[in-house]
């Protein structure tokens, strides 16, 4: 399996991944109908500007197929002090546990690195505790937590901090 930094041509597979991640990773922590509503054309419609236009996506892959994908960035929330943030990695539960995730975390830390960036966050949903033990285990710091308006529903979550991607670098080798 291999990480690579994603084309404008993966976006309609990230699309149909983050939409399959979402519905292994959030039954029972969503509404059954949000997850219903999930639309893959519409999420890689999204994918491909984020690509095309500010960069930092990653894809794993296996051969032809996609399994999960990450992105980061500079930090787009004034409540958290980091320079740069994680804004998502998913994989699907087959390619969980086998060291892809820290594979993929280290792809976005060392990107954020070569931009300046030397700090990073996070937002999680407090209920997915498999992805917060994930950030514990690779040295993340709980820096805070909100609930997140989600229409007619809400999401507690929490903010995990890595002030020296030096740090975040060594956990996910």
């Amino acid at each position: 399996m291999i990480i690579a930094p994603a084309t404008a041509a993966d976006a309609r597979a990230i699309g149909i991944v983050h939409v399959l991640a979402w519905h292994e990773t959030y039954r029972g922590i969503v509404p059954d109908d949000v997850l219903a509503s999930l639309n893959p054309a519409a999420r890689a419609e999204r994918w491909h500007r984020v690509i095309t236009t500010e960069g930092g996506v990653f894809v794993l892959r296996d051969g032809a197929r996609l399994l999960g994908f990450a992105a980061a960035g500079p930090n787009r929330d004034d409540a958290l002090p980091q320079q740069g943030e994680i804004y998502t990695l998913y994989l699907l539960g087959e390619a969980q546990r086998h060291g892809h995730g820290r594979r993929l975390m280290a792809a976005m830390a060392g990107n954020l690195r070569d931009r300046e960036i030397t700090s990073a966050a996070l937002w999680v949903a407090s209920a997915n505790t498999a992805a917060c033990r994930f950030y514990d285990h690779l040295g993340g710091t709980v820096i805070g937590a909100r609930t997140e308006q989600r229409g007619t529903w809400t999401l507690p979550c929490v903010a995990y901090g890595w002030d020296d991607l030096a740090g975040l670098l060594r956990f996910s080798a």
